[in-house]
């Protein structure tokens, strides 16, 4: 596999949205006119537009914090003005937890070092499930998280998903599947979105079992950072080298897949008739490439302990080195609208980066764009961008229209 470093031009978004504002050409203005003419209808016809959010988990306070996304006229901003946005306290994890004569095993027990997190919608514009990893507390828990009419967040009643596992990784796909890699067993599980919905707390199945091979060599060594994306999972193979790869892809639902206690007293490490496959094996002498995974589109992106921020496709091939001398990169996630957000530790920052790519390139210039004490992982809520008031609902436009007009921008 081609390891790409070389240094793109200065086209990316950042870049594009922070050259002065030329003069537009009529069509510009006609096109500008009919999308705010188009916003401004919405209303009329009972929409109305949702905020998103981003959440955040601050490991080293026990906390997990949110902020609404950037709206664009924060990108339209010249780069070195634009300021990093106001986070707020979602999750306190010392506050929170009961506390006196009244609390049981089943009362909320707060939150010590909360890692990854992974939020399912389902159908509710207002609310959704919100799943977080504590691996000091060796817990995955869950919270019903509301929007309220005032654009702010709660997260109430935590439950125990699962105990006594230190997860690493976590993903959920579209239909509420609830997947984990261990750091204890080193390999990924899943729970099934039909019991989560119950309320229960499930039996896990085994998806990828500890030293799994696949095609070319593949074998799960070490999964961390995963994501979903309805047919397959996508992880970072924090102990994988050239040869076994370090970001791996199989399918959801393997041929193989075992119910997580028999494959507790059995030797579960299997070749996988439908998977692993190796879609990146760039490896490091020292340090491990790949810990967090994001998916955005058809391209992969993933960080280590290089500091560096890389992507690859889907399928494989090209390997490239996005960006490069962050202090300590961690989770990113993808925004739907062409950004890249990924949390730097030591930074004490969540970053923009440029992120819809036809073709993988290095791009020059990133934007800090929420100062939050030491970040974790990220999540967004609020896929639906377009709430109907009455019973319907409709597409929302507004995603393909807005960069449609950054892109008639000069």
């Amino acid at each position: 596999m081609e390891l790409l470093k070389t240094r793109a031009p200065r086209d990316d978004l950042a870049g594009r949205m922070q050259r002065p504002l030329a003069p537009r050409s009529s069509g510009s203005l006609v096109f500008i006119g009919a999308w705010l003419l188009l916003g401004m209808g919405l209303p009329a016809q009972g929409l109305t537009l949702s905020t998103r959010f981003m959440l955040m988990t601050s490991p080293g306070v026990g906390n997990v914090y949110y902020a609404p996304l950037p709206a664009l006229y924060w990108y339209a901003t010249a780069r070195e003005d634009r300021k990093p946005l106001t986070v707020s306290l979602l999750i306190d994890g010392a506050a929170s937890k009961c506390s006196g004569t009244g609390c049981t095993e089943d009362s909320d027990s707060g939150l010590e070092t909360p890692e990854s997190l992974a939020i399912h919608e389902g159908t509710a514009t207002t609310s959704a499930a919100l799943y977080v990893a504590d691996t000091k507390a060796l817990n995955i828990y869950g919270y019903l998280l509301v929007r309220s009419s005032f654009d702010t967040l709660s997260a109430s009643r935590q439950w125990k998903v699962r105990r006594n596992v230190a997860a690493l990784g976590l993903a959920v796909d579209s239909f509420g599947n609830l997947f984990y890699s261990t750091s204890d067993g080193g390999q990924i599980e899943m729970l099934p979105a039909a019991s989560l919905a119950a309320g229960e707390e499930p039996t896990p199945t085994v998806v990828y079992a500890a030293g799994s091979s696949g095609s070319s060599g593949a074998s799960v060594k070490g999964p961390a950072g995963l994501a979903a994306d309805n047919f397959f999972l996508y992880w970072a193979n924090a102990g994988g080298d050239s040869s076994t790869g370090t970001v791996l892809k199989g399918p959801e639902f393997p041929a193989n897949a075992t119910d997580a206690s028999v494959a507790a007293s059995s030797n579960a490490s299997s070749v996988s008739v439908s998977g692993p496959q190796a879609i990146a094996a760039n490896s490091d002498l020292y340090e491990a490439v790949a810990a967090n995974v994001c998916l955005a589109r058809d391209t992969v992106f993933y960080t280590g302990d290089t500091g560096s921020l890389f992507a690859v496709k889907i399928r494989g091939g090209t390997i490239a080195e996005v960006a490069q001398n962050f202090s300590a990169p961690r989770g990113c996630v993808y925004d739907e609208d062409g950004t890249v957000f990924l949390a730097d530790k030591e930074a004490n920052s969540v970053i923009a980066v440029p992120g819809n790519f036809a073709s993988l390139r290095a791009i020059q210039y990133t934007s800090p764009a929420f100062d939050v004490q030491g970040p974790s992982h990220l999540a967004i809520f609020g896929t639906r961008r377009i709430s109907a008031s009455r019973s319907s609902r409709v597409a929302s436009p507004f995603s393909s229209l807005a960069a449609a007009v950054a892109l008639a921008l000069p």
